[in-house]
């Protein structure tokens, strides 16, 4: 609500790159910068904020889809269900990181039916960063903020085809 109310905060800068490697492995990155007033970024940069980023990020995801996809909560990670029922992507426990410029969440895949066998349980992972960078607008801070999934081999474009792909699954991660 602050941010609707305040016309200094503004989020710039958006960037979508979705590219697949020549052994299927994908790598998606969606960048923006959001410029918000010093004093707000010093209220917030904290782990507890750092989580409900997180949070929110998955309560994104069900909400994008109609709660098609929920969020499946586990003493041993998360998972993406399609209405609760059937896992099609789970993931470990989040490892944070929270340094005074840059702070982190990572979730590695672990697999389900939208990974392939060649993906499950190796070094693919979603996250979030969120980097301080330099502003030239006073009294205004930057920070550059990154959704990746990075190192996944989605079943379906080893299966079926990656054009395929392409219209379904990386739609969602954009």
């Amino acid at each position: 609500r602050k941010a609707e109310a305040d016309p200094r905060i503004r989020v710039e800068s958006l960037t979508n790159d979705t590219t697949t490697a020549p052994d299927g492995a994908v790598l998606s990155v969606q960048a923006g910068d959001v410029w918000l007033p010093a004093e707000d970024l010093e209220a917030v940069w904290t782990a507890e904020n750092l989580e409900r980023l997180a949070r929110t990020y998955w309560w994104h995801l069900s909400r994008a889809s109609g709660y098609t996809l929920r969020v499946m909560y586990g003493k041993n990670g998360r998972a993406m269900a399609l209405f609760g029922l059937i896992p099609l992507i789970t993931f470990h426990l989040p490892d944070y990181e929270m340094g005074e410029d840059r702070a982190s969440v990572r979730w590695r895949i672990r697999r389900g039916l939208l990974v392939s066998q060649r993906g499950a349980d190796r070094d693919g992972y979603l996250g979030i960063e969120v980097a301080r960078r330099e502003s030239d607008r006073p009294g205004l801070d930057r920070l550059h903020v990154e959704v990746s999934v990075a190192n996944f081999y989605p079943s379906i474009a080893h299966l079926i085809s990656r054009r395929l792909y392409a219209a379904t699954q990386s739609r969602i991660h954009i």
